[in-house]
């Protein structure tokens, strides 16, 4: 036996390769997962599957969480290797939590909105009153050159 090859425990964990002895039916992790064969043919079946399926060397198998699989050799008086490689879960909020979540990104949201449109008002006082500068300004400056005209003919005194 290959010193990197473990004895298959009670369930398959995450590591290095196990070797499956003749006639043991190990389970399978409950976590979500890969399952490798290594050596030999393993004979696999599934909670809820009616079909049990037979995994040649090579072949791997995507478990979703909780699928309930047993593994064992396919051949009586053989024996397999397999590896187990634990797929990351994603993390799920429980109930409460995620409607607090999602009610607080709501009103978050609505403020955005809310944000949205009062700058879009501000917006639009602004250029109003930018308007109105610009007109004084243009009406400032005609009457400045109308006084400077005026003044340089001697009307004024």
């Amino acid at each position: 036996m290959n010193s990197q090859i473990q004895p298959s425990p009670k369930t398959l964990r995450q590591g290095t390769p196990f070797m499956l002895l003749v006639g043991q039916a190990v389970p399978v992790s409950p976590w979500p997962g890969e399952l490798t064969v290594v050596d030999g043919r393993v004979w696999m079946t599934r909670q809820g599957d009616l079909q049990d399926h037979l995994l040649e060397p090579g072949r791997s198998v995507r478990l979703e969480p909780h699928a309930g699989a047993v593994i064992e050799p396919w051949a009586a008086g053989a024996s397999a290797t397999v590896q187990w490689r634990r797929l990351p879960q994603p993390v799920r909020l429980p109930g409460f939590v995620a409607a607090a979540l999602a009610l607080g990104l709501r009103g978050l949201a609505g403020l955005a909105g809310a944000t949205a449109v009062a700058l879009r008002g501000a917006e639009t006082g602004l250029a109003a009153l930018a308007r109105k500068a610009a007109s004084s300004a243009r009406r400032a400056q005609v009457c400045i050159s109308a006084g400077d005209s005026m003044a340089s003919s001697g009307a004024l005194k």
